[in-house]
């Protein structure tokens, strides 16, 4: 849920036009630059949706969306992996799927290692685990390595959203973003 400050700023700005106070480094309009970023991460998923961009830009998940909000396909890979290496996450399963994915996609899986230690170290310091992704650090390890292998990874992560809208409807259905798949070993 958004703030009233966070609204009033907002006001009538576009998508981008809140991306761009994001990344001006400037407080404006009552809000910090990170809290610029955190809303335009919340905006980003139903944009990209509604003008169908296919996920054009990288957005660090500043902001955990909340159930039923739109989110774009490397938005869903952030809140994976958050989810994975936060502590007391599946770690070891999941460093199994995304090296294997990884590997599918002829990467090094050095660029993985990389984003996983830092991506997980940045968790344990934080208090909110969205922060983790302002570290610059973590989202340029992200970068690097999901513009290398987006193109195994985007639609592995579309197969597992699918799977899930298909079974949030069976009452038995485990509802937890899946950490195993054909991935396990």
């Amino acid at each position: 849920m958004l703030s009233q400050r966070a609204n009033r700023a907002k006001a009538e700005h576009t998508f981008e036009e809140v991306a761009q106070l994001a990344q001006s480094g400037e407080h404006q309009g009552g809000l910090a630059p990170v809290e610029w970023m955190r809303l335009a991460s919340l905006m980003y998923g139903a944009w990209a949706r509604a003008y169908k961009q296919a996920d054009p830009y990288l957005l660090p998940l500043a902001a955990v969306p909340g159930p039923g909000m739109f989110m774009s396909t490397s938005q869903v890979a952030q809140s994976l992996l958050m989810r994975h290496f936060s502590p007391g996450g599946p770690a070891e399963v999941a460093t199994h799927l995304w090296l294997d994915m990884t590997r599918q996609a002829q990467c090094e899986p050095s660029a993985f290692l990389v984003l996983r230690d830092s991506l997980a170290n940045a968790l344990t310091q934080e208090r909110h685990a969205g922060n983790a992704w302002l570290h610059s650090v973590v989202f340029d390890a992200f970068v690097d390595w999901y513009c290398a292998c987006r193109h195994v990874v985007a639609p592995a992560v579309e197969a597992l959203l699918n799977k899930r809208q298909q079974s949030a409807g069976d009452s038995v259905a485990d509802l937890d973003w899946p950490t195993t798949s054909r991935y396990q070993h």
